[in-house]
């Protein structure tokens, strides 16, 4: 293992940064990049709201009202095409 600063340490850290888990990889931590990557991947859905039911299931309230209002836009949009 290089000192603290050394050049492999520095580019292990900005490989972490741009993808969890590749600096672990790249100094040869093949289980903690593992870990690192199935946890960034794990909060990354989670915390982003990826798995909110609105944006899978068209049954969802707040799915039904963002269609009500994409048709109200478009109505009052073609009303206004019309007295244009």
């Amino acid at each position: 293992m290089a000192g603290q600063g050394s050049a492999g340490n520095v580019l292990a850290a900005l490989c972490s940064f741009f993808i969890p888990g590749l600096g672990q990889l790249l100094q040869g931590r093949l289980l903690m990049a593992i870990v690192q990557f199935c946890l960034a991947a794990i909060l990354w859905f989670f915390l982003l709201g990826w798995d909110h039911p609105s944006l899978v299931d068209p049954r969802c309230r707040s799915f039904q009202a963002g269609q009500i209002i994409n048709h109200e836009l478009t109505r009052i949009e073609n009303e206004w095409m019309v007295v244009l």
